[in-house]
């Protein structure tokens, strides 16, 4: 009796038709399929804490936002949200933007420093916060500091050159307060820093204050951005050094940032060693 031969092929195809039905059957969802999204709640907690969650819906509550807390509603918008960026964000890869596109080059570099961003360090001892506060003491240098009073001449009025005539005729008695023209701001600057007088009247008008000494005479007219002022300084406070004791909340800022940034660049150098950069000698000499 002669057995008949099978042909090879057939044994090839039954054995892959076993494996694909048995790897349905261990995996009916097809996770590895690249068109399947899945959405499950760990997929859609993760994607809350990242922010995907942003004005889908309010709470009175000072706690972060949890799915338990969502009204349905706004639940199923989550999921439809995090359905359509995961489909796009796919779709990108598919068409190569995340290696073609500079921009999205660039945000998938920072997005990777946001990742390797260190946890804030602990506090360091009082010793070692004083010797960077003293290695860094121009920073926390306070600025002058200038009382004076004015008497304001509107430009708006009849034009600068009105304002500076009437300034120039005007002279201030014990009624000072109230003469000239109606001012936004105070009349009287109480130990004033350099960037709220220019920030109302200018960065002109600022200089000529600050370089001015304390005296009973009212000087002037001088021009601001507003109009004409007949000014009397008070008081000139010049900048000292800063107290530690009174900075030292600054100070603890500025050093935990600084730690974090010098830890995060010894990440990145290690990641970037990692890599043979091969460099044409031309660019470099």
């Amino acid at each position: 009796m002669t057995r008949r031969r099978i042909d090879p092929l057939w044994w090839f195809l039954g054995a892959g038709t076993a494996i694909f039905v048995l790897a349905a059957f261990i995996d009916p969802d097809g996770a590895d399929d690249a068109s399947v999204i899945r959405v499950d709640r760990p997929a859609l907690e993760a994607y809350l804490a990242s922010g995907g969650g942003n004005g889908l819906a309010e709470t009175l509550s000072s706690e972060p936002l949890t799915l338990d807390a969502m009204a349905p509603s706004a639940r199923k918008a989550l999921v439809e949200r995090y359905v359509e960026e995961e489909a796009l964000f796919r779709e990108a890869q598919s068409w190569g933007l995340d290696k073609d596109d500079p921009a999205i080059r660039r945000r998938l570099g920072q997005s990777m420093r946001f990742a390797l961003r260190p946890e804030v360090a602990a506090d360091p001892d009082d010793a070692e916060l004083r010797k960077f506060f003293e290695s860094h003491k121009a920073d926390y240098v306070e600025g002058d500091l200038v009382t004076f009073e004015h008497v304001f001449f509107d430009a708006a009025r009849g034009g600068a050159g009105d304002a500076v005539r009437r300034a120039s005729a005007y002279r201030p008695g014990s009624d000072w307060q109230a003469a000239g023209d109606r001012f936004a701001y105070q009349r009287t600057y109480v130990g004033a820093r350099a960037e709220q007088v220019a920030s109302q009247l200018g960065e002109d008008f600022a200089k000529q204050v600050f370089a001015m000494k304390p005296s009973e005479s009212w000087q002037g007219p001088m021009i601001s951005d507003l109009g004409a002022h007949l000014v009397r300084v008070v008081r000139h406070d010049r900048a000292g050094e800063a107290d530690f004791a009174q900075v030292r909340p600054a100070v603890l800022d500025d050093w935990q940032r600084t730690r974090q940034s010098a830890d995060l660049e010894k990440r990145v150098d290690a990641i970037v060693s990692t890599y043979d950069a091969q460099i044409d000698p031309v660019l470099v000499q």
